[in-house]
């Protein structure tokens, strides 16, 4: 008996796939669980279409990630730190304070899509690299300058 699997089974298939597998197996336990249907041939047609339409997303979904990446490239965050008389910092450039300047900007990026592994804690200027899901990567720069010190 052909089925079309609606979720993963060990030894058997993945999500979407069709496997012809026995009669009794088919009923007793895929369908019966609600592993799997009956692979009909309206069955098959919107699994197609279904198919399809999820590509169509995914790549909406790329080139999406694609212009915001090709957005962060033009620009360039700036962050002023506080130093003390030695030069060590007092505070640091972290994640949410580069997701709060981007969101400023009106573009929408999660801490966990920036790869910076500790917070910036030195002047200069700082390449960011920002990861997107599909592949997809882009990169902030930052410059960090030294707090003017107004007594």
């Amino acid at each position: 008996m052909r089925v079309i699997l609606l979720k993963d089974v060990s030894k058997v298939g993945k999500r979407g796939e069709v496997k012809d597998v026995s009669d009794g197996y088919a009923r007793n336990m895929l369908i019966a669980r609600g592993l799997a249907k009956t692979a009909t041939p309206e069955a098959l047609n919107a699994l197609v279409a279904e198919e399809a339409g999820r590509r169509a997303s995914t790549e909406a979904e790329v080139r999406e990630y694609e212009a915001l990446a090709k957005k962060l490239e033009g620009i360039k965050l700036n962050f002023t730190l506080k130093l003390g008389e030695d030069g060590a910092a007092f505070g640091s450039i972290g994640t949410s304070k580069i997701v709060e300047a981007l969101a400023g900007l009106g573009l929408k990026i999660e801490k966990d899509q920036l790869g910076i592994d500790r917070p910036i804690k030195t002047l200069g200027a700082h390449a960011v690299p920002v990861t997107f899901p599909h592949g997809v990567n882009g990169e902030v720069r930052i410059e960090v300058v030294r707090e003017s010190q107004d007594d």
